[in-house]
């Protein structure tokens, strides 16, 4: 099976195809306008998009977040070589060897 990114790009690239799929799938009858309506927005508001960009500023901010939670217990470095490591308190404060 290929991976998501590799069927979203499919999917972009075929329309008939993968709204033809989408009635199978759900069943619908051949001249059910939704999937298409469905397909047409997903694309016109580029709802999908094959590359799956990371926002890297979002991401730096979550786990600037978590750090200070006590979450994670210490900062990622930029390259991932130096990954911030979970903590295992759970919600009660407790760690999960406890």
């Amino acid at each position: 099976m290929l991976p998501r990114w590799a069927r979203c790009g499919f999917a972009l690239a075929h329309r008939d195809e993968t709204i033809a799929l989408t009635r199978e799938i759900t069943h619908a009858k051949p001249d059910d306008p939704r999937p298409a309506f469905v397909y047409d927005d997903a694309v016109q508001h580029n709802a999908v998009d094959p590359t799956l960009p990371l926002p890297a500023d979002k991401i730096q901010w979550i786990q600037e977040q978590m750090v200070k939670a006590g979450q994670l217990e210490g900062a990622a470095r930029s390259e991932g070589r130096d990954r911030a490591r979970v903590s295992r308190k759970g919600t009660s404060g407790r760690s999960a060897t406890d």
